[in-house]
């Protein structure tokens, strides 16, 4: 597979991009309401707006799945090295559901304060620096500054990236997806720069998954993501929240948290 390189950058659209800097998808908007339903992507401050309703509609309570908390043995390695192989039950799911699945070389793993922003070489991120505190677990229903979900990605989380033009009915099923079994996932706005509004992306550490346009019959293909890549990035870590607060400017809370992620 091909990879993107570091001095330039590739949008999950499909076309290559200027590379996506925390800056451009860090917020200090309000949330959206979850009664919005006005056929508009972004509301006048620039928070995104669904078609049709909140990020994942009628969201059932999350369960408590504590089987799924722990890390599972890196398939990164050290997260430092050239594209990872891809599960082959993974490039299958994708291919029936007609998406698309790639592996990228290593952007690196330090830790860098707010003003650095990294170029990240895809948007969204799939490994480069980032900041110290991971995003906390749960359901956004704003943008998570990139800085913050590539630690995510290295403590072996899966992001799910919506566009604001998925159908109400797919993001339905991903919300009962994420429901069943929260630890390891964030759900949140895609907004990065050419980001497919009808689709949705999929990231793990070195990987990403691009379903563009996204329908709840492509739902077996970002369950076999999950299912393959999460708690296996390379810092092994369980997932519960970091301790106190995230402390990165405009960082948004979850709208719905992973009810087993706190660390006491």
């Amino acid at each position: 597979l091909a990879v993107a390189g570091c001095s330039g950058g590739e949008s999950s659209g499909g076309t290559t991009t200027a590379a996506t800097t925390t800056s451009a998808t860090t917020t200090a908007a309000t949330t959206t309401s979850a009664t919005t339903t006005a056929a508009t992507t972004t509301a006048g401050d620039g928070t995104p707006v669904f078609v049709g309703g909140p990020i994942l509609p009628d969201l059932p309570s999350p369960q408590l799945d504590d089987d799924n908390r722990f890390p599972r043995p890196s398939t990164v390695a050290d997260g430092l090295g050239g594209p990872p192989t891809l599960d082959p039950a993974v490039v299958k799911a994708a291919k029936d559901a007609g998406c698309t699945v790639r592996a990228f070389g290593s952007e690196g793993r330090n830790h860098v304060p707010p003003a650095e922003e990294p170029d990240y070489g895809q948007a969204p991120p799939t490994s480069g620096n980032h900041f110290q505190v991971p995003a906390k677990w749960g359901v956004y229903d704003r943008p998570v500054p990139d800085m913050l979900a590539v630690h995510t990605l290295e403590h072996g989380g899966n992001i799910v990236y919506v566009g604001t033009k998925v159908p109400a009915a797919a993001r339905r099923a991903l919300g009962e997806m994420w429901a069943a079994s929260p630890p390891f996932m964030v759900v949140a706005p895609g907004a990065s720069a050419g980001f497919p509004q009808a689709g949705v992306v999929v990231t793990s550490w070195q990987r990403w998954l691009v379903c563009k346009p996204f329908t709840a019959q492509k739902m077996a293909a970002v369950t076999a993501f999950r299912d393959a890549y999460r708690g296996t990035g390379p810092e092994g870590s369980a997932a519960l929240h970091a301790a106190g607060s995230v402390d990165f400017p405009g960082a948004p809370e979850p709208i719905v948290e992973d009810p087993g992620a706190e660390s006491g």
